[in-house]
């Protein structure tokens, strides 16, 4: 399981947020940060070209069970870049 990281330790890192919640979800408690990407879970293997190879990717959800599976996916592609945001520390 990927790493859980507080957005105070993502702050001295390179990195992108990936918000995999729905719209509705997004739009009713939206992230500040112009580093976020609002991919939802069922479309990350169709968008997978715009996660960027030279970042941390922070996945960030409503439950961290969508993050979970979003982790677990691309680190079963080879990604080694992958952490878990706690949406409690935003």
């Amino acid at each position: 399981m990927a790493d859980l990281i507080s957005m105070k330790e993502l702050q001295n890192k390179e990195h992108t947020i990936i918000d995999v919640r729905t719209d509705e979800e997004v739009e009713n408690d939206p992230i500040p940060s112009d580093k976020l990407i609002h991919m939802e879970l069922q479309t990350i293997p169709a968008r997978l070209e715009e996660l960027p190879n030279d970042k941390l990717l922070a996945f960030v959800c409503a439950g961290n069970i969508r993050i979970a599976q979003a982790a677990q996916y691309l680190e079963g592609l080879g990604y080694n870049n992958v952490c878990v945001l706690d949406k409690f520390s935003i």
